[in-house]
């Protein structure tokens, strides 16, 4: 059997991740090399993931490790922790559970534009990002770039490119976020990835506290090109969107926008 974890007790995640789910690997599984079922370990990984954090579930993997093998059960949801989740492709946290629910941050979601001018830490901007780079794109093309502005001169800079959104100078930080052209030769597709990835932003920084607004840039061609100058933006990036966010002086309420006239069953 392959050890899972090294002499200190702590399991390498990404390697265990990378072992378990490579379909080469799934082959050597079968073969009993592992000894263990690859529906178990899966499990074994969650469980030790949700209830102790990826930095120390090697006690829970080693002692699967040493268990026989039973008739796997269907997967059950591990509880959240609160502490960051890093990546199977890195290293570097990209996602801290927030106590608000999915549901309950698209519906109370709103347009905030009343900012306190309080910074927003870099490790917050980090989530909200990783947010949107966690959006579905079509082809798979993630064509998203971002620009982050936490320095005064460049929040003041937005009111000065757009004037009718002075009020981004108060944020405690804005990202522009652009589109590779070079990584998806139709447009329109491109723009609505990203329009994914925003809103996954706009989200994300709701969960976490901060009120956030969408403003345009694509297509107004003035903007786009006085962007494209002002950020140094090589020919291929393409600025789409501005979002100020930060600490608001007051949160407006949730709005109810149902409406069951716009549900068409089966066709019009």
């Amino acid at each position: 059997m392959k050890k899972i974890s090294d002499n200190s007790g702590v399991v390498n995640i990404q390697s265990c991740f990378e072992n378990i789910l490579s379909a080469d690997t799934a082959e050597k599984i079968s073969a009993k090399q592992y000894e263990i079922p690859r529906r178990e370990m899966l499990q074994w990984l969650g469980a030790a993931v949700g209830g102790a954090g990826l930095l120390h579930a090697a006690p829970a993997l080693a002692a699967a490790a040493q268990a026989p093998a039973t008739t796997p059960q269907a997967p059950t949801v591990a509880p959240q922790t609160p502490s960051a989740v890093a990546g199977a492709s890195g290293t570097a946290p990209y996602w801290t559970p927030a106590k608000m629910d999915v549901l309950s941050a698209i519906h109370s979601r709103r347009s905030q534009r009343d900012f306190t001018g309080e910074p927003v830490p870099r490790s917050d901007i980090q989530a909200i990002i990783a947010a949107g780079m966690s959006a579905p794109s079509s082809k798979n093309s993630q064509p998203w770039e971002f620009i982050v502005m936490m320095e005064q001169a460049s929040l003041q800079r937005i009111g000065q490119i757009q004037p009718l959104v002075g009020y981004a100078s108060k944020a405690g930080a804005a990202i522009m976020l652009c589109t590779r052209l070079s990584k998806d030769i139709e447009l329109p597709l491109s723009v609505i990835s990203c329009a994914c990835c925003g809103q996954n932003m706009l989200l994300a920084a709701h969960s976490l506290g901060y009120g956030g607004v969408w403003i345009q840039v694509y297509p107004k061609e003035e903007h786009m090109a006085q962007w494209q100058t002002a950020l140094n933006l090589p020919e291929t990036v393409m600025p789409l969107m501005i979002m100020p966010i930060g600490k608001v002086l007051s949160s407006l309420p949730p709005v109810n926008r149902m409406d069951a006239r716009r549900i068409h069953d089966e066709k019009w």
